[in-house]
């Protein structure tokens, strides 16, 4: 029965965190039939730099995101730009970083994180290391901590690793006033990546019990994952730092077709009260510009 157990602890949280779901916002207040202008708080979007804009750098991608309207953005891994040049292209877009993953490893060898890695704790508070100089040069206050992948294995001394890892980051994190999530990823997207589910990653936020370590709602990875959302997102929204978005199953634009009924997703995550930025975390099926103009057409504005 975890869901008893998450809830308990959730109400934990609540009297001692200023967590991001506490009061029901404005901040996804839709625009009224016949209303003159756009709501005083809109639609908080943030464009996702490394899945959104198909041409030029990572930081080109500032200047183009800025010219398409949007006030916020973020990113996977941000680290193959140097830190100077990420920092100033960043600086003079004068966007919001939002959200950025830690320093994964070696992608070309399939690495993607330590923290649930037994003998790699050297690695792991290296790669933190070089997260927290990036993080801090974007003036970005979320960062997504990486697990790792285990080959589809999850023993026991990968779960107390993956723990005691995250409390570190969760220490470290709150020293710079940055917040930590974990995000459960689908084997489509990252077989045999060691956090596979939404309740595991409830169970090990809930363990932790620290207010700078929080969950990655990723509506896409928990479609594919499990279904059932209305449920699962109302379980595990507690614990919740930061929410993405993209349509089922091909990751695209919410409008796209496919399994998820977006207009509805956004109806459910403003009646559970979230405030923050949602991360467009897709990958456009025709031309970035045409997968934008979903926003309007859902009656929301940048």
């Amino acid at each position: 029965m975890w869901l008893r157990f998450v809830v308990s602890r959730s109400r934990i949280f609540q009297q001692d965190f200023p967590l991001v779901f506490r009061a029901k916002p404005a901040c996804l207040r839709k625009l009224s039939k016949g209303s003159e202008g756009p709501p005083t708080m809109p639609v908080k979007l943030a464009a996702n730099l490394s899945t959104m804009f198909k041409d030029g750098s990572l930081a080109d991608r500032y200047s183009t995101a800025l010219q398409m309207g949007f006030k916020a953005v973020e990113c996977q891994f941000p680290y193959d730009t140097p830190l100077e040049e990420i920092r100033s292209r960043k600086k003079s877009s004068g966007l919001e970083q939002v959200l950025i993953n830690s320093y994964p490893g070696d992608l070309s060898k399939g690495e993607l994180g330590f923290a649930a890695k037994p003998g790699c704790e050297g690695e792991f508070l290296r790669s933190l290391e070089t997260t927290l100089n990036y993080a801090k040069a974007l003036n970005c206050n979320k960062v997504h901590v990486m697990a790792g992948v285990t080959g589809g294995h999850c023993d026991k001394s990968m779960e107390e690793t993956y723990v005691k890892n995250l409390r570190k980051a969760a220490d470290m994190f709150e020293k710079e006033d940055i917040v930590g999530v974990i995000e459960p990823l689908c084997k489509q997207v990252k077989p045999g990546y060691f956090l596979d589910s939404y309740e595991k990653g409830a169970k090990y936020v809930a363990e932790i019990n620290h207010k700078n370590m929080r969950l990655l709602l990723d509506v896409f990875h928990m479609q594919m994952l499990s279904g059932n959302l209305t449920n699962t997102i109302g379980e595990i929204f507690p614990l919740v730092g930061h929410v993405q978005v993209s349509q089922a199953p091909n990751r695209q634009e919410p409008s796209a077709p496919g399994e998820i009924n977006y207009r509805y997703i956004f109806e459910l995550i403003e009646e559970l009260g979230y405030r923050d930025w949602i991360g467009l975390e897709y990958f456009p099926s025709g031309s970035t510009a045409d997968s934008i103009t979903w926003i309007k057409d859902y009656g929301y504005v940048l």
